[in-house]
Order: C-alpha cells, then sequence, then structure tokens
C-alpha cells in the first residue's frame, strides 16, 4: 500500500488523512480511542520482588507452543523487572473489576502496595494471580523487542486459569466499559 490512505467521510466524523511515517501522536492516540481493547493485570515475579501494571495492548501470538504477547511501556515501573527476564501472568479482568484496573494503573499507587488489594496467588511459574480474573495466562518472558516508547513482550504460557463469570472488561474512549446486554449471546 502506497501514497495516502483516505477514508471516505461520513456525517459526524473526522477524517484526517495522514501520510504514512506521519501521523501525529494526539491523532493516533485519537484513533487508538475509538477502539474497544480487553484490559489486563500485567503481574512479574523475581526472586522475592514484585509487580505489575494495568496493560490494554495484548493478544495471542501462538496456540503451539502457547505464546502470547503484550506491549509495555518503557516508562512502567514494571518494565526493568519484565526486561530482565521474570515470571509474567496476564490477568485478563472482568467487567466488575475496574477499580484492580485503576489501581494498577495509578502513578501514586506502585510496586508491591499495588498488591494489598485483591486475592493474589502465586501461579505455576511464580508471578502473582489474580484469583478471581476472567482469565490468567500464566508464564515466562521469552522476548522482549524494542518497539520505540513500548517494547513488545512476548511470553511462553504454562498454565491457563479462570474464575469470573461477568463478561471481559474493556478500555475504550479514555475509560472502561464492558460489553452491551446481550453481546455475549447469554440474551
Amino acid at each position: 500500500m502506497s501514497g495516502l490512505a483516505h477514508a471516505p467521510a461520513r456525517a459526524g466524523s473526522t477524517v484526517v488523512p495522514v501520510d504514512f511515517g506521519h501521523a501525529s501522536a494526539e491523532a493516533f492516540k485519537d484513533g487508538m480511542r475509538r477502539l474497544a481493547q480487553p484490559v489486563a493485570i500485567a503481574t512479574v515475579a523475581r526472586a522475592k520482588e514484585r509487580a505489575g501494571l494495568t496493560i490494554s495492548s495484548f493478544c495471542s501470538l501462538s496456540v503451539d507452543p502457547p505464546r502470547v504477547m503484550a506491549c509495555i511501556s518503557h516508562s512502567a515501573g514494571a518494565f526493568p523487572l519484565i526486561a530482565r527476564g521474570a515470571a509474567m501472568a496476564i490477568n485478563v479482568l472482568a467487567q466488575g473489576q475496574a477499580g484492580m484496573g485503576q489501581r494498577f494503573a495509578s502513578s501514586s499507587i506502585k510496586g508491591e502496595t499495588r498488591f494489598d488489594v485483591g486475592h493474589w496467588d502465586t501461579g505455576v511459574c511464580g508471578a502473582p494471580v489474580l484469583r478471581d480474573a476472567l482469565t490468567v495466562f500464566d508464564g515466562r518472558v521469552r522476548d522482549v523487542v524494542d518497539a520505540g516508547t513500548h517494547s513488545i513482550v512476548t511470553v511462553d504460557v504454562v498454565a491457563v486459569c479462570g474464575a469470573a463469570t461477568d463478561g471481559p472488561l474493556l478500555y475504550a474512549a479514555g475509560g472502561f466499559t464492558g460489553l452491551a446486554p446481550g453481546a455475549q449471546g447469554d440474551e
């Protein structure tokens, strides 16, 4: 694909044509805010040190072997521990767990204090696992690939569990939300 990408204008929409490689940070962020993404708490542990942060950029990468990936900001307090190759769990949050998402995203609550709320167990690989998460992917950091302001972190998954029966917590338009009633086929 080359040249300018043009989208058809719709009533009430803003079209900002962008030449590849020249998108402003603000236009990019605005575009990303329009997407609904699942919310998770990435937790890591190495020796006796634990850390965690809220993420919304993660997805499955491979089924065989089971592998997920997450994009982690270099400025995150947990990043140095992740970069050293820690045990890592992706704790996917359910709709009723927005408070946990906010806690682990807070700049005023740091380090071990983040784990003072919630029911935390230790996963198979050693990372903190939220007992009532929608689902948890427990594993070990495989690769950390620099990708600008963030790194792409791949995790080899060795265990999957989950307890919550609510739908997934989503992040869209700058806030937490959930699926509309009936969107999960539970009408």
